[in-house]
């Protein structure tokens, strides 16, 4: 009883920051979501592959024909089309937890952001293959099957999985140590802020995207089911419990949270988006194959892909400067008022030498009178 009162107060004093967290953290799950679509969609488009592209999954199954059929035969054209998203899942975790460690920024929300994009990329990454291989998906586990580390061997397969289930438990233990790059450890309210920052939003959140990807056309798959439970339970097993540990010995008092507006703009989009992409997939949106579609897509990755990188590495340069001058500045002010306190501290300290000596030479041509 005692608990269900304190997830209730909880709730209610820290609800905007609780649907906040929610919404970035469903956001980010589905911008990883379809990362790794977008990823695999279009290696295998170019390819000549036509695929079928549901809310939860996609379909290479119904479309294989004799002639795409020997596309899947090539060790290349499987590792290009299941690889491609690897690894641009893998570089999306790394900047995001670059920045999250090394972007000193005061937004909460970036912080927040970047913290859930590290979370959802590395369960995704490790739920992914671990669920391939278990159901024979049309998945990461295509990557190791071809270039032979999981095939033909079923002891191997099953090693792989165990090491990449220990890889899960071992990478959110790490993952505790990020949470003080989000939240303040030594505030007083330490306990409350994780459960505010990660586990009322991980449990709400699975329950939207389970709901979200309801029906699992064309057929069901534990993939999303459990990558979405994966970082709940990841969060509240061990994240939680690590990170509570670890700062212990900082007393917990009771402290005022602070008021926190809900952010609307992503409070709308996030059901505008999900509502869209349920319309246009739910039923399957056919890719299917021809020369100008492949010449056409061609292009448009090429310039998406440059227009993309120019204006990242453009504001990554302006961000640099704007902070480079900005440090400048500072320590331009530090210094000037410590050369300021320096020469205030000389003058008091010429004065009151100059008092001192007065004083005295007061005294000895006193003295001086008194003899002669």
């Amino acid at each position: 009883m005692e608990k269900l009162n304190r997830i209730r107060l909880d709730l209610l004093q820290n609800r905007n920051a609780i649907i906040n967290n929610t919404v970035l953290f469903v956001l980010s799950y589905l911008f990883v979501f379809y990362l790794l679509q977008i990823t695999t969609i279009v290696p295998a488009f170019t390819r000549g592959v036509s695929i079928i592209i549901y809310t939860s999954c996609m379909d290479f199954e119904t479309r294989t024909s004799s002639v795409s059929a020997d596309i899947w035969k090539s060790v290349d054209n499987v590792v290009s089309i299941f690889g491609t998203s690897i690894i641009f899942i893998v570089i999306l975790m790394l900047v995001s937890l670059l920045l999250l460690k090394k972007w000193e920024t005061d937004k909460i929300q970036i912080k927040r952001l970047l913290f859930w994009i590290v979370v959802c990329a590395f369960s995704r990454l490790c739920v992914q293959f671990i669920c391939g291989h278990m159901f024979n998906l049309w998945s990461f586990n295509l990557v190791t099957d071809f270039l032979g580390i999981t095939f033909p061997s079923k002891i191997l397969k099953i090693l792989f999985v165990l090491f990449v289930f220990l890889l899960l438990i071992l990478g959110f233990y790490g993952v505790s140590f990020l949470v003080k790059y989000v939240i303040d450890p030594y505030s007083g309210n330490f306990k409350e802020q994780l459960r505010t920052n990660f586990m009322y939003p991980s449990v709400l959140g699975i329950i939207i995207l389970i709901l979200f990807f309801i029906p699992y056309n064309p057929k069901f798959t534990f993939t999303e089911p459990l990558n979405a439970l994966s970082v709940a339970l990841g969060l509240c097993l061990l994240v939680y419990k690590t990170a509570k540990n670890r700062y212990k010995f900082v007393e917990e008092q009771q402290v005022e949270a602070e008021k926190e507006n809900i952010n609307s703009v992503l409070l709308v989009f996030l059901p505008i988006f999900m509502v869209a992409v349920k319309i246009f997939f739910d039923k399957g949106m056919l890719l299917a194959v021809s020369a100008y579609r492949d010449y056409f897509v061609e292009n448009v990755i090429l310039s998406v892909t440059m227009t993309v990188f120019s204006v990242l590495a453009i504001i990554l340069f302006v961000i640099y400067k704007k902070r480079k001058k900005r440090k400048a500045l500072e320590q331009e002010e530090e210094r000037k008022s410590i050369y300021d306190s320096v020469i205030d501290y000389d003058d008091n300290s010429s004065t009151m030498s100059r008092i001192d000596m007065d004083k005295y030479k007061r005294n000895w041509d006193e003295k001086d009178d008194i003899q002669n």
